[in-house]
C-alpha cells in the first residue's frame, strides 16, 4: 500500500511513539547511569544509556511486551523475558553485568516476585555430562595457573583443599555434600584415605557409585544417601564443597560432634560481600584459613557456558527445549556476572575444633 507523503508522516509517528511501558522501563533505564549499554528498540530506534565508565552491554529488544515484563517482575522479568525471546545480546554477561551495577539507581529493578527462570534442580545427570568434566564437579573451579584446561582446574580446587586439611593415608574422612564423587575419588587415588561421602540426592548416589567402582576404589570410599544429621561416627577430617547447609550454628556444632579433637574441616562455601562465618560465632571451631575463589568460580562459569553451547544438539536429543536452553544460558550467565561484578563470592575455610 502506498501513502501520501502526510500518511507516511504519520504512520512513522505512530510507529515510534513509545507506548506507556516503553515510557517506564526507559525512564527507570536512563537512571541506571554507570557503564554504558546500548540499545536497539523493537522500531528499530537507537538508544546509549551510561557514562562508559564501567560494564559496557549491547542489547536488542526484539518485542515490545519485554517492557511489561520488566515492570511487573524487575530484574526477574529481565530473565523470563530473554527466556521467551523477548531480547538478545551478543553477551548476556555483559547486559547483566551493566544491570548489577546499576540496581543502587534503580530500586524497581531490585524487585523480585518470582523464582529464578531455571534452577540446577531442573538438570538431570545426562545433562550435566555435556558440560562438566570428566570430574563431574558442580562447583567453582581453581585455575591456579594460566593455561590450565577444566579438568585440571578442578582438581587444584580438591588439591587445595588436601593440603589444608593436612591427610594422611590412615585419615578417614566425611565429605558432606559429595555430587557425583569427584572429591572422594580425589582423596582416595591421592592420598589412600578412606573416605565416606554423603548425598540426599538417589541420581547423584546412583552415578557416584557407579563412578567409585569404575575407579576401583571400592575398598576405599562409601557413598551414602544420608543426611550428615544422621552420622554419629567420629572422623579425622571433614570436607563439603558448595553445599546447602544450614545458616545457623548446628551445621559446625554437629561437625565438630563428628570431627576429632585434632582433626580439620575444609569447606568451600559462596557468600555475599560482608558475610561472617557461624563458626567463630558459635565457638565450637577456628578459623585458621581463608581464601577467595570469586573470579574463578565466574571463570568456571563461562567453561560452562562454553561447553553447554557447543553440544546444544546433544541437550535437544535428551530432550530440553529451545526455552530451556536460553534459561539454562541465562542461568549461567547471571552467575557469572554476580561473581565478576563481586555480588557473590566463593571461599575455601579451614576450621579446626576451638581448644
Amino acid at each position: 500500500m502506498e501513502y501520501t507523503p502526510m500518511e507516511n508522516a504519520i504512520h512513522i509517528a505512530i510507529k515510534n511513539k513509545p507506548g506507556r511501558c516503553e515510557r517506564i522501563v526507559l525512564k527507570h533505564l536512563r537512571r541506571m547511569d554507570k557503564g554504558r549499554i546500548d540499545l536497539e528498540l523493537p522500531n528499530g530506534n537507537h538508544l546509549v544509556i551510561g557514562d562508559g565508565h564501567g560494564a559496557q552491554a549491547q542489547m536488542r529488544i526484539r518485542d515490545a511486551a519485554f517492557y511489561k515484563r520488566c515492570i511487573l517482575y524487575g530484574k526477574a522479568g529481565l530473565g523470563e523475558a530473554y527466556a521467551d525471546g523477548l531480547w538478545d545480546s551478543e553477551n548476556i554477561t555483559s547486559v547483566i553485568s551493566w544491570a548489577m551495577q546499576n540496581t543502587h539507581n534503580s530500586p524497581w529493578w531490585r524487585r523480585i516476585t518470582r523464582r529464578p527462570v531455571v534452577s540446577p534442580d531442573d538438570l538431570t545427570n545426562d545433562l550435566y555430562r555435556l558440560f562438566l568434566d570428566e570430574t563431574m564437579s558442580p562447583s567453582a573451579a581453581y585455575f591456579e595457573h594460566d593455561g590450565m584446561d577444566l579438568e585440571e582446574a578442578q582438581h587444584a580446587k580438591y588439591q587445595r583443599l588436601c593440603l589444608q586439611l593436612r591427610l594422611q593415608p590412615t585419615d578417614h574422612v566425611l565429605d558432606i555434600g559429595c555430587g557425583w564423587g569427584g572429591g572422594a575419588i580425589h582423596i582416595a587415588t591421592h592420598y589412600g584415605c578412606k573416605v565416606t561421602a554423603l548425598t540426599t540426592s538417589e541420581e547423584q548416589y546412583q552415578l557416584a557409585s557407579k563412578r567409585v567402582r569404575q575407579a576401583g576404589l571400592g575398598h576405599l570410599v562409601s557413598i551414602l544417601k544420608k543426611d550428615y544429621r544422621e552420622m554419629n561416627s567420629s572422623f579425622d577430617n571433614i570436607v563439603s564443597v558448595e553445599i546447602a547447609q544450614p545458616a545457623d550454628p548446628t551445621y559446625f556444632r554437629k561437625c565438630r560432634q563428628l570431627l576429632k579433637q585434632e582433626g580439620i574441616m575444609a569447606m568451600q562455601k559462596v557468600t555475599r560481600p560482608g558475610t561472617r562465618y557461624t563458626a567463630h560465632q558459635s565457638g565450637e571451631m577456628a578459623l585458621i584459613d581463608l581464601k577467595e575463589l570469586g573470579l574463578h568460580y565466574a571463570a568456571t562459569l563461562r567453561v560452562w557456558f562454553m561447553h553447554f553451547n557447543s553440544r546444544l544438539a546433544q541437550v535437544r536429543q535428551l530432550g530440553f527445549d529451545d526455552r530451556f536452553i536460553r534459561k539454562w544460558n541465562y542461568y549461567l550467565c547471571h552467575r557469572e556476572a554476580a561473581f565478576r561484578t563481586r555480588r557473590l563470592h566463593v571461599v575455601q575455610l579451614v576450621y579446626q575444633p576451638s581448644r
